[in-house]
């Protein structure tokens, strides 16, 4: 029969899986962090009543449902990455082993851009939550980064203005992305 839409467009809902009794669980971001949900359906396929939570705090990134129906197995979203530095070498290849951090810690950055005086990096990072852009002075691994934007929605793609003074970013405003 026709596809039959069993989530709202709203949130993130990712990796259905069939319960032994016909329901359908998912992960859903519908109150803040990816938990599962569990949504019973009608004989047509179409949800009935509300999904149920049925986890708080898990950051699931897929689950699946024992055939029994009595473990739900599940693995864990983590997502980190830092900026490193490399020198280019004048031929040959670079060394991975010869990198050393700019930025340390538990966040995810999306991009960043480096001064053009090479002193500098702007990056987009979501150490405090929401991505925000930050920067911070190569060479200074561990130092707390400067924070630049604060808002409640996020801003991604740092980039320097040419004479470094300024940095352009951007950010959505309702369903646009706007710089």
């Amino acid at each position: 029969g026709p596809p039959v839409r069993v989530t709202d467009q709203v949130f993130l809902n990712v990796s259905p899986a069939w319960a032994p009794d016909g329901s359908l669980l998912y992960i859903s971001t519908r109150d803040g962090g990816r938990d599962a949900y569990q949504q019973d359906l009608t004989k047509s396929g179409a949800p009935d009543g509300a999904p149920t939570r049925l986890t708080t705090g898990l950051d699931a990134f897929e689950i699946s449902m024992s055939s029994d129906g009595t473990r739900l197995a599940y693995s864990e979203f983590t997502e980190t990455s830092n900026v490193w530095s490399i020198a280019i070498p004048a031929k040959g290849a670079a060394s991975v082993s010869q990198a050393v951090p700019v930025t340390i810690g538990n966040q995810t950055i999306e991009n960043l851009g480096v001064s053009h005086d090479g002193q500098w990096v702007a990056f987009s990072s979501n150490r405090n939550g929401t991505t925000q852009i930050y920067r911070m002075r190569i060479g200074e691994a561990g130092a707390d980064p400067q924070q630049l934007t604060s808002d409640s929605s996020a801003a991604f793609w740092a980039d320097f203005s040419p004479d470094d003074k300024e940095i352009s970013f951007h950010r959505f405003f309702g369903e646009r992305r706007q710089i």
